[in-house]
């Protein structure tokens, strides 16, 4: 049997540490073997590796993958066989331009506006139109439906009608910090939304360009940000010669308010509940790793929403904390080499492109946002009449970005399949591990060539003539490839997702040799 005792023996081993981990690596395998069927024998061979390490182990990986597997289709199927009810009740979280975002239950509900008189915090009885949405099923391209999944919005539609109701709750307070932040000036606003709340607040053209810089990662409340506000935090209660136990309960609370203050972001959650945890560990007095932390996290989100595992930032906010635990090294340059190094083939399996200078535009404003923009940030929430000071250099940041971004050159490759994507991340990790084996190094660099080569002559080449037929919604796109030419038949009409572009783009075709 299983029992707390067990466990809590497990993570005190003096000569292992951060076991839990395993337990995630589990969770992520079983969520790609319901995806892609040809995971299925990586996962039962990686859980036969830990029946053979830990038998302890062992169990608590198979019954939480399990457990996951059952909530995944729990919520999958009421996902899918949900009746439209005439009156929904719910609270306003959220807001842009076109959309509010209403909490209901366990989950959200995404309604279109137009100029209603709507604001956050505000509680209201309302009824919908659902839209439908038309989901492609093309490899490559963005899945809207698994976008929605991952932020736990089960329904989506136009909102027809709707009725205050009076309410008093946290988003309420939410709503007086958008409004305060909304009296700076309109850059500064721009970034101080986007920064200390999360909330989508930029144009399409500032989003593309900081995109094809790939400093995107650094415009999202991340554990870079969540760590210098607890900092900050600790700092200030200190000054009053608090004690350390007092200070981390008011700091728990602090950031379990800030968490719902916040637009959903697998980042802000991870780092929130990371530090959180680390905090009760410490007045538990409970001994714990860095490794650890980051699985039980892990774990609780995840068991809430396993859908947030379709999000690509998911992988890559725990991806970069788990190089950043695993590379232990003060040199920041040497650590920002290797999380791009890392993150790299996550960005060309999604995008299709990346930036030539994606080390040194990383480097540059990876140092500027740590050592200044986001003490900034902070720092003039309190200082308002310096705001004239922030606006002033939120410009300057934007001309730079713009004027990089016409100097830039993208390369266009992409991941074609996940199970590239996986050994290529294997080959990594084992590339690391062997740094002072010069002969392992030799292998694996070898193996990675390899895998890239064949992930190349995907797009070049077709060993075996195929015919794929490409769903754009009105008639197909038919795709015809043998040994060497390419020919098309019909295009489909122009979409929001540029399907057909998208699937060539990701499968690394750059030359169509007959259209028809």
């Amino acid at each position: 049997m299983l029992s707390l005792t067990k466990l809590k023996n497990l993570l005190q081993l003096d000569d292992v540490k951060g076991l839990l981990i395993y337990i995630p690596i589990g969770m992520i395998l079983i969520f790609l073997s319901i995806e892609y069927l040809f995971f299925i024998p990586i996962y039962i061979l990686y859980l036969f590796y830990i029946f053979k390490q830990n038998k302890i182990l062992f169990k608590y990986v198979l019954i939480i993958s399990v457990f996951f597997l059952l909530i995944y289709l729990i919520k999958y199927i009421s996902y899918r066989t949900y009746n439209i009810k005439d009156l929904y009740k719910g609270i306003v979280v959220d807001k842009n331009d076109n959309s509010i975002l209403i909490k209901y239950r366990l989950n959200y509900i995404k309604c279109y506006i137009k100029n209603e008189d709507i604001n956050i915090g505000d509680k209201i009885l309302f009824n919908i139109k659902e839209t439908d949405i038309n989901e492609r099923s093309v490899e490559g391209v963005f899945s809207y439906l698994k976008y929605k999944y991952s932020k736990n919005i089960k329904i989506e539609g136009k909102l027809k009608s709707f009725q205050k109701l009076k309410s008093f709750n946290i988003y309420k307070l939410k709503r007086l910090l958008v409004n305060y932040i909304e009296s700076f000036g309109p850059n500064s606003s721009d970034y101080l939304k986007k920064l200390v709340l999360g909330m989508s607040s930029f144009s399409d053209e500032l989003n593309s360009n900081i995109s094809d810089a790939g400093i995107i990662y650094l415009y999202a409340i991340s554990g870079l940000h969540i760590s210098l506000l607890s900092l900050y935090i600790k700092k200030i209660f200190r000054l009053f010669n608090m004690r350390e136990e007092i200070i981390s309960i008011i700091l728990i609370i602090f950031l379990f308010f800030y968490l719902l203050m916040c637009s959903k972001s697998s980042s802000i959650e991870r780092a929130i509940l990371m530090i959180s945890i680390k905090e009760i560990f410490t007045l538990l007095k409970f001994k714990f790793n860095k490794l650890d932390i980051m699985s039980i996290s892990f774990i609780i989100i995840h068991l809430f929403n396993p859908f947030s595992l379709f999000s690509i930032s998911t992988y890559l906010t725990y991806l970069s904390t788990l190089i950043i635990f695993f590379y232990d090294t003060k040199n920041n340059i040497k650590l920002s080499i290797v999380l791009i190094i890392f993150s790299t083939p996550l960005i060309l399996y999604t995008n299709s492109k990346i930036s030539i200078f994606i080390f040194l535009f990383s480097i540059f404003f990876g140092v500027i946002f740590s050592k200044f923009f986001i003490p900034f940030t902070y720092l003039i929430l309190f200082l308002p009449f310096a705001s004239f000071l922030y606006e002033k250099a939120v410009f300057v940041l934007n001309q730079v970005i713009s004027l990089l971004n016409d100097l830039n050159i993208m390369i266009n490759f992409s991941i074609v399949n996940p199970f590239y994507l996986f050994l290529i991340y294997v080959l990594l990790f084992l590339l690391f591990k062997f740094k002072h084996f010069l002969k392992g190094k030799v292998v694996v660099i070898s193996l990675l060539s390899f895998i890239i080569f064949l992930n190349y002559l995907h797009g070049v080449v077709s060993f075996i003539p195929t015919v794929k037929v490409i769903d754009v919604g009105q008639g197909d796109s038919i795709l015809i490839r043998d040994y060497n030419n390419t020919y098309l038949i019909d295009t489909g009409v122009s979409d929001d997702y540029h399907t057909t572009i998208s699937y060539l783009k990701h499968n690394n075709i750059k030359k169509i040799d007959y259209l028809f």
